[in-house]
């Protein structure tokens, strides 16, 4: 069952849970946080190769440094600022040409990985062995 609770909007997303289609801003719970409206599930941002982006700024930062003419430690104080700010730069747009989508929020402590498929907290207590007595 598909449920969409806005108009579609490029920037909606889809619960993996519940499959209910919303805008995550409209139900934040912090800066990736937020909580489906339909079943109450905690989901977060998934965003897409965050190690790439932060590699590309970094050389495009380092490579327009140079380029401007900086030489020794304006260079590396130019390609640490510049990073920063491509880095901005890159994930606003990475948002605009592909939104991110949503995942399960996995809390502290646990792995995530599940053989059952359930999704709520599994304790983690062992049963004592059982003792027979002679």
């Amino acid at each position: 069952m598909k449920v969409s609770l806005q108009p579609d909007s490029r920037y909606s997303v889809v619960c993996p849970t519940c499959a209910a289609r919303f805008q995550p801003g409209l139900y934040s719970k912090g800066l990736n946080n937020f909580q489906c409206p339909v079943c109450g599930e905690l989901l977060e941002r998934r965003t897409p190769y965050p190690i790439l982006r932060f590699i590309a700024s970094e050389l495009a930062a380092t490579a327009l440094v140079y380029r401007v003419g900086y030489r020794d430690s304006g260079l590396i104080f130019g390609s640490i600022l510049g990073t920063v700010v491509l880095f901005f730069v890159f994930s606003r747009l990475m948002y605009h040409i592909s939104p991110p989508a949503a995942q399960r929020k996995i809390p502290a402590g646990e792995s995530g990985l599940s053989l059952t498929g359930g999704h709520g907290p599994k304790s983690n207590k062992r049963l004592p062995p059982e003792r027979t007595e002679r």
